[in-house]
């Protein structure tokens, strides 16, 4: 990803579905990896892109970026994100999204700050989130509270597969995948299926059309 702060708005999901399309229909590729340049990995969603956008539209672009974590979660074969800086909001669900993960030890934020900006979690990605988080009291932090990781914290609270200095991140990561694989590709129907069965809960909501009222907040005072 090379979009400075790697915003999520339409023009970047088609990017990003373009990119997953060439991976996907190649017979030479066997693993997926995902990285940014610079700063960021990826600061989210676009705000200001969201907040000039009718209600309607706002979900149809919520269901559209909602899908897109859905395909990277069910992705037919190994994907790993590389955080080469910055994973707020959005960008950290992309993150989470993947197999596997990596941060820089000395520089970078992994954090969903969702609870800071008053913005719901689409329909789903709470469920993908408490599978993917197995520390109990860390999903809590993470997920509720918008507590801020460093590489390092990451690791310690099994959010990333591993930390390394920037000169070596992508090198070390890339590394870990292909040993992974191994010699002989994973068969991608086998690879989703596999995925599908394991997210199915998350992946039937997140790929759904959720409206526009499932985006919004609680009233404080509401009763279950």
């Amino acid at each position: 990803m090379n979009n400075g702060e790697n915003r999520f708005n339409t023009e970047f999901i088609n990017h990003l579905n373009r990119a997953l399309d060439e991976v996907e229909g190649s017979d030479e590729v066997d693993s997926l990896v995902t990285m940014g340049r610079g700063k960021f990995f990826s600061n989210g969603l676009d705000i200001p892109f969201v907040l000039n956008t009718g209600k309607d539209d706002v979900a149809v672009f919520m269901r559209e970026y909602s899908k897109l974590m859905a395909r990277f979660v069910a992705f037919p074969m190994p994907t790993a994100a590389i955080m080469n800086g910055h994973a707020y909001a959005g960008g950290a669900i992309l993150a989470m999204a993947h197999d596997y993960r990596f941060m820089r030890r000395d520089r970078g934020w992994l954090c969903l700050n969702e609870v800071r900006l008053r913005l719901r979690f689409p329909p789903g990605l709470c469920t993908l989130l408490s599978t993917k988080v197995s520390q109990k009291q860390t999903l809590t932090d993470f997920l509720i509270f918008g507590k801020k990781y460093t590489g390092p914290d990451a690791l310690k609270n099994q959010l990333v597969d591993g930390v390394y200095e920037l000169s070596a991140l992508k090198d070390k990561s890339i590394q870990f995948v292909e040993d992974l694989v191994g010699h002989e590709q994973y068969d991608k129907a086998a690879v989703r299926t596999m995925k599908i069965d394991l997210y199915k809960g998350a992946l039937f909501d997140m790929t759904r059309d959720f409206t526009f009222d499932e985006l919004e907040l609680a009233s404080p005072v509401s009763k279950f």
